[in-house]
């Protein structure tokens, strides 16, 4: 299989084999994540496909990650992208449900993430908004769609704004960090994308133990 050259991030170095070594290390945190998840599901009682099925995924997302930075090629950038994205599109659906009382409405916001995610995207990307390089654009773009959300959330779902917009926050914090990687790099030699890694294993944990606020203390 052809090599995968995709992002270029602080520690890549080599071509093949562990050259990425903190990157690699850091994605335990979405596995702990994950696990931790699951813990806390079985210990409260909860067991419903929405909160497993996301803490697999997210168990994915950091084997997924792993692999990626530790050798790059096809599978590799396959097993890297295909988890975060069923993760995020079944998040969006299970947190939708969540959140909103009709079902018309869900359908609505659901089809509108597939409008307003690549205008945006695209957008950032024309005008080539320098921190949203190297894969910025698509991430930013679904978390301030998420942030869009808590507007219809204050007039149907109040309770769960707070937290959204925590976990928003700690998002935009954790993409900083990503997006912030090669210009660090050039002081630190080792850039700051694996504070990404643990951050966003943080972030994603939250946004699965949202979904069940009332129950999870």
């Amino acid at each position: 299989m052809s090599k995968m050259t995709g992002p270029v991030y602080c520690e890549q170095t080599l071509q093949s084999g562990f050259f990425e070594p903190i990157n690699t290390i850091t994605n335990s945190a979405f596995i702990i994540a994950g696990f931790f998840m699951i813990f806390q599901l079985k210990k409260t009682g909860i067991i419903d496909f929405k909160g497993w099925f996301l803490s697999s995924i997210l168990i994915i997302i950091g084997l997924g990650s792993l692999a990626w930075h530790l050798y790059r090629n096809n599978a590799t950038l396959w097993a890297d992208s295909l988890p975060i994205a069923i993760f995020v599109l079944t998040y969006l659906f299970f947190y939708l449900k969540f959140t909103t009382k009709k079902s018309w409405h869900r359908i609505l916001l659901f089809i509108s993430f597939f409008i307003y995610t690549p205008v945006l995207s695209i957008f950032l990307d024309i005008f080539e908004i320098g921190i949203f390089d190297n894969g910025g654009a698509s991430y930013f773009s679904a978390i301030t769609y998420l942030l869009l959300v808590q507007i219809y959330n204050y007039y149907n779902e109040r309770d769960v704004i707070k937290k959204s917009l925590i976990i928003i926050g700690l998002f935009l914090l954790s993409l900083f960090f990503r997006q912030i990687d090669l210009y660090v790099c050039e002081y630190t030699g080792f850039g700051t994308h694996f504070i990404w890694h643990i951050l966003n294993a943080l972030t994603l944990y939250l946004m699965i133990r949202l979904l069940y606020h009332k129950k999870i203390l």
